[in-house]
């Protein structure tokens, strides 16, 4: 499902959050893995899916849309 969002998603989702300094290190670590799936073809493990789905919620109810 989301990974199903695309790299662009993931890419713009990053920046955005970096530039409103609303991730951190560890937060951008594992969105990156979402980013660079298409590369890859590693899939986020069930505890990177958990947190990812917190930080999506964390940056869209900061305003943060792609």
């Amino acid at each position: 499902m989301l990974s199903q969002l695309g790299t662009e998603y993931w890419k713009q989702m990053i920046s955005k959050g970096y530039n409103a300094k609303l991730l951190n290190y560890k937060e951008m670590s594992i969105l990156k893995v979402l980013e660079d799936v298409e590369k890859t073809g590693k899939m986020p493990s069930e505890k990177q899916t958990k947190e990812i789905i917190k930080i999506k919620k964390k940056l869209e109810d900061s305003g943060i849309i792609v």
